[in-house]
């Protein structure tokens, strides 16, 4: 059961040596979760890496766009 886990809490962002918070992610409910991430930046990016923490099993998952 995943509903224990914020999304907006443990994720962040990464681009140009800084990092953001998402301001909406989307729901953990059930086993399959859809939705998006939402994040202010101060400029379009391509080059960035989004990081979730605290889930058990594989603590940091790094997804990352280049």
């Amino acid at each position: 059961d995943l509903s224990q886990f914020d999304l907006k809490q443990i994720t962040t962002m990464e681009y140009g040596g800084k990092s953001v918070k998402p301001t909406s992610a989307p729901r953990l409910e059930g086993h399959h979760v859809s939705g998006k991430f939402v994040f202010n930046t101060d400029k379009n990016i391509n080059r960035f890496k989004i990081i979730i923490e605290g889930i058990p099993q594989i603590n940091n998952r790094v997804f990352e766009w280049r």
